[in-house]
């Protein structure tokens, strides 16, 4: 590997851990990011898609959609909603998209209150997400590295609420959010459920707060297009071949 790889790309640090437990600590490597595909199809009118989904129009709605496992922390964003409602008073919901143990688990939970929504498997979540007013993602999933479910709000102006694991706070940061959006990944389940909480409602009751927060999801869009990611391989390859031309040379020359 280390004789035939002349650049290593990884999404997050920890990805370089395991190069280095294998002996690979003298690499040539480089930070990327995922990308979504453009999205050509027009998006639904946002009321139409309330009422399709039984959504009430005017309710605040959070929607998170994972793989439906503990460490995507779905329960955890339950209790997070049950407690804002009760800080704030206002109506708000939570939409939950994805199949797994977890919505089994849950599912006393999301029958028995009318504000949580389970929307089971959706092919491209992405197409609906402008129906809801904020994506939440409090994972504590080891593996978690650049989730798609973040860029996909980023690419429908939904701000976010998401912990600070894997390379989460550099896509935040990449739209010129602050640390108001990030919960610590370390915190336990209650802790972290009233750190949602918090910073929910003060984006409730700090309409510019929450604008701002949409501003830096559609900045951070334009971060990770494609034609970006495209563009930065595109540098890695021209730049490898570069160095693989010059050692082959250098090779012949001897």
């Amino acid at each position: 590997l280390h004789r035939n790889v002349s650049r290593w790309l990884y999404l997050d640090e920890k990805n370089l851990a395991v190069l280095e437990s294998i002996g690979l600590e003298e690499i040539q490597s480089k930070q990327t990011f995922n990308a979504l595909p453009e999205c050509n199809s027009p998006r639904r009118c946002r009321v139409a898609l309330r009422c399709e989904l039984d959504l009430p129009q005017d309710a605040f709605a959070l929607v998170i959609a994972s793989r439906a496992i503990v460490e995507k922390g779905w329960e955890i964003a339950i209790d997070a909603v049950r407690k804002a409602r009760g800080e704030s008073g206002r109506d708000i919901v939570i939409v939950l998209i994805g199949t797994g143990p977890e919505a089994d688990r849950l599912a006393p939970i999301i029958q028995a209150e009318p504000w949580v929504y389970h929307l089971g498997f959706i092919e491209n979540p992405r197409h609906i997400l402008h129906a809801f007013d904020l994506g939440v993602l409090p994972s504590t999933f080891a593996g978690e590295s650049f989730p798609l479910f973040l860029l996909e709000c980023f690419d429908s102006g939904l701000p976010v609420l998401a912990t600070d694991i894997g390379a989460i706070p550099k896509m935040i940061a990449a739209g010129g959010g602050d640390d108001g959006q990030l919960i610590s990944y370390r915190l336990q389940p209650a802790e972290m459920s009233d750190a949602i909480c918090c910073r929910l409602v003060a984006l409730l009751t700090d309409d510019a707060r929450l604008e701002a927060a949409r501003i830096s999801s559609a900045i951070a869009a334009r971060a990770f297009t494609m034609d970006r990611l495209i563009d930065a391989y595109e540098d890695t390859f021209r730049d490898a071949s570069g160095r693989i031309s010059t050692s082959l040379d250098l090779k012949l020359e001897g």
